[in-house]
């Protein structure tokens, strides 16, 4: 377990999904990229991949990416920052249209504390995220970050995970990690 020696804090490695349909959804996700990186020290970040929209089909295709954060914040606490970082970039959240367009989408995915993989479980909060299992594009760019990452309820990679939802063709990296640092 790690602790921040100013503080004496306990270290969280946090895994965060950003996605965006809307507007330059790629200059949305630098950006969103450099306020995340505000709430701890940012280790690494997946390439940007271009997605088809799931479930709600209806709606441009989406960039989707995702990072890995340190942080001291606990979970519920950096949930709230990644809130209110989406509201700065427009997000209305509209439960009639939950998984419609969006601005900006940020989400805990996964999280590690010490050696074990988090669980989270909160009327406001679940960690590992509860559809994760069923998102390549969340899976694919977790697994760049992580790719040793374990789902701590199925016991299973990640690698494991992604396999079973088979090849992805329409999952295309648009950007590398380096052109939206």
């Amino acid at each position: 377990m790690d602790i921040d020696e100013k503080t004496g804090m306990p270290i969280f490695d946090w895994y965060v999904a950003l996605g965006s349909n809307l507007g330059d959804s790629w200059a949305t996700l630098r950006s969103a990229r450099t306020e995340i990186a505000k709430l701890g020290v940012l280790q690494a970040a997946s390439p940007i991949y271009s997605s088809p929209p799931m479930y709600e089909l209806d709606q441009p295709p989406f960039l989707n990416a995702v990072v890995w954060l340190r942080s001291t914040l606990a979970g519920e606490a950096l949930l709230e920052q990644l809130r209110q970082i989406e509201q700065r970039f427009g997000r209305i959240r509209e439960e009639a249209r939950r998984y419609g367009p969006r601005s900006l989408d940020l989400d805990l995915v996964a999280g590690v504390f010490g050696d074990e993989a988090l669980i989270y479980q909160t009327p406001a909060l679940t960690v590992p995220h509860e559809r994760l299992a069923e998102r390549a594009f969340v899976l694919k760019p977790l697994l760049d970050v992580a790719p040793t990452w374990k789902h701590p309820h199925r016991g299973e990679s990640g690698k494991v995970l992604l396999e079973r939802l088979g090849d992805d063709a329409n999952l295309q990296v648009a950007y590398q990690p380096e052109e939206w640092a």
